[in-house]
């Protein structure tokens, strides 16, 4: 969003380029009068639509997926092999891929040093220490290191976590559901699903909130009391950031605020947004 999308795509327009092309996993269709489809790849498996969907639309406008109908990454490795290419063998990255040995609790705890706090139980007793809130996610069961064990004798889980003091909450696993949440400053990529929201509609499509993640139905609609959203995008540059709400058909597990929630009608983007605690 903020490299690639915004310091990249800035700069090779300002060097006269009509368009950045990435090797992402996704389909885009552009109209003749600047309307957007991003739709997810062929391969479904690699698709990446969901990372690509914060972009915006005016980032999408300028940009190329040509790897979006390849049927497979193995078929793309053998054009590039085909071709010469040295990248042909190169090896697939996962989860942050400047960070080169994969510990990522190390690759904070370097940055941001040691910030003790505590770890609770749902009744607010302490069951353990920590060396950073960072270090966790919402859901995590392992390396808790907790110094008491659960009455019942169940996994306990993290279920919230509270950065600014410090304090980590776990509980147990039917504690991570979540059917509603809302999502602020939408990005929307399809002008019939803004105008239903602004018009104080619903919409029935489906929400992912992880990149690899399934889409679970829902129904969308604009928050009660939230800001209008007939007002500008703010991935297009300014305006209040809205609020919409998404009731899900199902609870998803271990959702936590930060996160993005994207949009899908089909194989088709809508909007996306970040899940608000």
């Amino acid at each position: 969003e903020f490299v690639k999308f915004r310091v990249l795509l800035g700069r090779s327009l300002a060097l006269g380029f009509d368009a950045v092309a990435t090797g992402h996993y996704a389909r885009l269709a552009v109209s003749a009068e600047g309307g957007i489809a991003l739709r997810r790849a062929a391969d479904r498996a690699k698709d990446q639509s969901y990372v690509l969907a914060v972009a915006g639309v005016a980032a999408l406008r300028r940009c190329l997926f040509p790897l979006g109908d390849a049927p497979s990454k193995a078929a793309v490795r053998a054009e590039a092999a085909a071709l010469g290419l040295p990248q042909a063998a190169k090896r697939d990255s996962y989860d942050i891929c400047f960070v080169h040995d994969a510990d990522l609790g190390a690759f904070l705890s370097a940055r941001l040093g040691v910030q003790p706090g505590l770890i609770v139980d749902e009744s607010g007793a302490q069951v353990g220490t920590h060396d950073g809130a960072y270090r966790f996610t919402i859901g995590q069961r392992r390396g808790l290191r907790l110094g008491r064990p659960a009455a019942d004798g169940r996994p306990r889980y993290v279920t919230a976590l509270e950065t600014e003091s410090g304090l980590v909450r776990v509980g147990p696993a039917e504690s991570l559901g979540v059917d509603r949440f809302g999502v602020a400053a939408p990005v929307f990529l399809d002008d019939a699903t803004r105008a239903a929201l602004a018009a104080g509609g619903s919409v029935e499509c489906a929400v992912q909130v992880r990149a690899h993640g399934a889409a679970t139905p829902c129904v969308v609609s604009s928050a009660a009391g939230g800001p209008a959203l007939a007002g500008p995008d703010p991935a297009l540059g300014g305006g209040e950031a809205p609020l919409i709400q998404v009731s899900l058909s199902q609870p998803i597990r271990a959702l936590a605020a930060g996160q993005t929630a994207v949009l899908y009608e089909g194989d088709r983007v809508l909007a996306s947004g970040i899940v608000e605690r």
